[in-house]
């Protein structure tokens, strides 16, 4: 229900964005902003009480989080503009005792029908965890650049593989296997970043570019802070 209102806030937003939406009168939002603002006053604090937000947690508190922040940050007024900033760290703490930074990939097995469905399940949650979690990087490092914040995750502390293709990803159970099979097979993001900043051609999705930026952005801000200590340590002994 609470990842459900999260969406909600988004749709709202959406249907603020969209003038050309064909649906019958008595079924239009009047006031979708205002809807929007409603759920996510004491959503944050929803989520916060459930018994499932504590590590590891599920996915879909993370998918809730992210949501919600991006609607407080960007559509909301400036109450939850600033409440979105500090609870940010939060989100990122949970992410931190979880898989994804830091855990095994999953094998896939298929020798067998159950085997199949099983590992099928399993690796739409964990994909969807790496998913989420790329995309708290990619928000993190959007902060840095257009507020000025400090970024909480840089990308050396990112050990997992690019995002799947579109087709494996978008597939339905009986296209799974064969599209799984086909795709190549996504390889590490710090190799992937390091063939860009050697000039070298890389070939991903749209949600890939956006992770890639942002850890072209988290390089550049260690840059950053690697000459003002070379400085500062420069300055010292002259």
């Amino acid at each position: 229900l609470l990842l459900l209102l999260s969406m909600i806030i988004l749709g709202s937003k959406l249907f603020m964005c969209v003038d050309n939406i064909t649906c019958p009168d008595d079924k239009k939002l009047v006031q979708p902003k205002s809807l929007a603002d409603t759920i996510s006053e004491p959503l944050r604090w929803l989520l916060f009480a459930s018994p499932f937000f504590q590590p590891p947690a599920e996915v879909w508190i993370i998918q809730s989080l992210l949501m919600l922040e991006f609607y407080e940050k960007h559509c909301s007024s400036r109450k939850l503009h600033e409440r979105s900033h500090l609870h940010h760290g939060t989100t990122i703490q949970l992410l931190r005792r979880s898989p994804t930074l830091g855990g095994a990939p999953t094998k896939i097995n298929t020798d067998t029908a159950n085997e199949e469905t099983e590992n099928w399940c399993k690796w739409i949650e964990i994909e969807s965890m790496k998913r989420a979690t790329f995309m708290c990087f990619y928000m993190d490092a959007i902060d840095a650049i257009c507020m000025g914040h400090q970024m909480f995750i840089y990308s050396h502390q990112i050990q997992m593989t690019m995002p799947v293709a579109d087709s494996v990803w978008e597939s339905n159970f009986t296209q799974f296997i064969r599209n799984f099979k086909k795709e190549e097979r996504p390889r590490q993001f710090l190799i992937v970043l390091r063939d860009i900043m050697n000039g070298k051609p890389t070939k991903t999705n749209s949600f890939g570019k956006k992770i890639l930026l942002a850890g072209l952005s988290a390089i550049l801000f260690q840059i950053q802070q690697r000459d003002l200590q070379l400085f500062f340590g420069l300055d010292k002994f002259t």
